[in-house]
């Protein structure tokens, strides 16, 4: 029997009564995508929840409309914002079609987020990549109604252990792109979310990306530019790019003048995240030419001892030398600061904001709570780190050996004060 499957991504709840933009289903669409690539026949009865009902719809009209499409299967791609939600939208379907299998994926999908498999409602979670042990599971449904047998990256309710390590896709090819298979289109929001790399080079402590990847995999030239065109035909007018470092690949020139060919009259902006220390003012210059409006940078913390326990080094020279370039280059630039940081002291973090406020290295300053995600290095050793953090999203540290629950607050207070938030 051929599996009807619905795929589904709730969105980022908005501050306020403003329309929800920017929930673009792309996992689902490389999941579509690949199993569609092997030729799998459950591909073609694969089906994405529309963005429109995903955004618009409440939890029950969520039910709802899953309900009444009858799926054998229903995946969710969860996320830290999505994740509480997907799982009680989930629950009421499985109340009111218990036939109805539940898969899960996304980040928060790990090893070490244990709450979230033992909920009733959850069947099967694909932990890591996705695209392969979806495609597994969708065959093994169809032949056997049930896998018979071990997928790797697959966690099921029968199988209650951690699963075997899913390898990566060697050939990003395969999944780019859903909007040239015509799953998605970059119409729906004048948009394209485009990845052109997965896998990290650098090993931040606080960072989920690295724990699936061992390399970097690239998508090649030929379907990058093919997503270009599609998105100045089809009228896109930002192109957001993906990739956890933008400027970590060594053709990263040639791979700003790629990206500027392919949007010869400026009809779409791009926006990405690199880091400051490896941009000059010739690299600004490209970035500027490509038409990037904004970029972001992270410096996190300047304190020594913070840099270490996290992993993530700065050269403040670098740093100040790459985020000057590019706002000289009339970029916009947005800066990230981190609140919690083991190593970091109320003192040192005070440092932190008054250097970046006096600095003017910036057009937009961010101070995030750090949150212990899971898959992460420092969920592994938040413990020996002496950090107390909240077991359910967003995991916001609540204590480290330097800073009480009050500090934070007070902090993320005085940080609001002198960017103006």
């Amino acid at each position: 029997m051929i599996p009807r499957t619905l795929l589904a991504q709730l969105p980022i709840p908005p501050p306020g009564p403003q329309a929800i933009h920017g929930n673009v289903p792309l996992a689902a669409g490389y999941l579509k995508l690949f199993a569609q690539g092997l030729g799998l026949p459950a591909a073609e009865a694969v089906e994405i929840l529309p963005p429109a009902e995903a955004n618009e719809l409440g939890d029950e009209g969520l039910a709802e409309a899953i309900v009444d499409r009858a799926p054998d299967l229903v995946g969710f791609t969860c996320y830290l914002w999505n994740i509480d939600r997907s799982l009680w939208v989930a629950q009421r379907v499985k109340e009111r079609r218990p036939e109805t299998r539940v898969l899960l994926g996304g980040p928060e999908i790990t090893a070490d987020n244990g709450w979230v498999l033992v909920h009733p409602a959850v069947d099967f979670a694909a932990v890591g990549e996705g695209e392969q042990t979806f495609a597994e599971l969708l065959a093994a449904l169809t032949v056997e109604g049930e896998p018979g047998g071990e997928i790797a990256g697959l966690w099921s309710r029968r199988r209650p252990q951690t699963p075997r390590f899913r390898r990566p896709l060697a050939n990003l090819d395969a999944v780019s792109s859903p909007y040239l298979a015509g799953i998605l289109d970059a119409a729906d929001e004048q948009m394209l979310m485009l990845e052109t790399v997965r896998g990290c080079a650098f090993r931040c402590k606080f960072c989920y990306y690295p724990k699936s990847y061992d390399a970097l995999y690239f998508v090649s030239r030929e379907k990058t530019e093919a997503n270009l065109r599609h998105a100045a035909a089809r009228g896109a007018r930002e192109v957001v790019l993906l990739d956890p470092t933008l400027n970590q690949r060594r053709d990263f020139a040639d791979f700003l003048r790629l990206l500027a060919a392919g949007n010869p009259d400026r009809q779409f902006a791009y926006f990405g995240e690199l880091r400051a220390e490896g941009i000059n003012a010739e690299t600004a210059r490209l970035l500027r030419a490509a038409n990037f409006a904004e970029v972001e940078i992270g410096l996190q913390s300047l304190d020594p001892h913070a840099q270490a326990l996290m992993d993530r080094r700065v050269h403040l020279r670098a740093f100040e030398r790459g985020a000057r370039a590019m706002l000289d280059a009339g970029i916009e630039v947005r800066v990230d600061l981190i609140l919690g940081l083991p190593g970091d002291t109320v003192d040192s973090f005070r440092r932190n904001v008054e250097y970046l406020a006096g600095s003017k290295l910036f057009t937009h300053a961010q101070v995030f709570n750090l949150s212990i995600l899971p898959g992460t290095a420092f969920r592994q050793e938040a413990a020996a780190l002496g950090l107390k953090h909240q077991a359910r999203p967003p995991y916001y540290v609540l204590e480290t050996p330097a800073m009480t629950l009050e500090d934070l607050y007070r902090l993320m207070e005085e940080a609001q004060e002198a960017f103006g938030a």
